[in-house]
């Protein structure tokens, strides 16, 4: 998956470096949240937890 985000950000202009750190990054996010959202006992949204996660890395910059 992370692959073919990097591809399809390649075909949209990034260079292979940017598309490779950008997808890298949008796949921790994911997956961070994906573990939140099945690990969590209250209902949550999947959407929100990964904006979440998102901007707590935009954050660092």
């Amino acid at each position: 998956m992370t692959s073919a985000a990097s591809r399809a950000l390649q075909a949209r202009g990034s260079s292979p470096a940017e598309a490779d750190v950008a997808a890298q990054a949008a796949m921790a996010a994911f997956h961070l949240a994906f573990v939140r959202w099945v690990t969590s006992d209250e209902r949550l949204d999947l959407r929100e937890l990964v904006a979440e996660k998102v901007a707590a890395f935009r954050a660092l910059f």
